[in-house]
C-alpha cells in the first residue's frame, strides 16, 4: 500500500512538472505566431499558460519565511552532527593512568 502510495505520488510530481516544462516550451515556439484575430486559438493558450504561471508563483515574502527555515534547519542538522560524531578522551576510551 506504501508504495503504491510513493507511485502515484511521483507520477503526479512528473505530470506536474511536465505541465510547466511544455507550457513553457509552448510558449516560447508560439511567440511569433501568425495571429487570425480575436477568436486565435494560440492566443489564447499562450495567455491560459502565462496565467498559470501567474498564479502557481509564490510571494517574496513567503519565499523569504521558507528560505529562513530551511536555512535554520541545515545549521542545526550541522550542529547536531557535528555533536554527535565528536570525538573526544572518552569515546576514545583513553586511559589516562600515571
Amino acid at each position: 500500500m506504501q508504495n503504491a502510495k510513493k507511485r502515484i505520488s511521483a507520477i503526479m510530481a512528473v505530470t506536474i512538472a511536465l505541465v510547466f516544462v511544455l507550457s513553457v516550451l509552448f510558449v516560447v515556439f508560439e511567440s511569433e505566431h501568425n495571429c487570425s484575430g480575436d477568436d486565435c486559438r494560440i492566443c489564447q493558450t499562450v495567455n491560459t499558460c502565462l496565467h498559470i504561471f501567474d498564479n502557481t508563483t509564490p510571494d517574496p515574502a513567503v519565499i523569504n519565511a521558507v528560505a529562513a527555515v530551511v536555512f535554520a534547519l541545515v545549521l542545526v542538522i550541522g550542529a547536531v552532527s557535528a555533536c554527535r560524531n565528536s570525538e573526544n578522551l572518552i569515546t576514545l576510551k583513553v586511559k589516562l593512568s600515571d
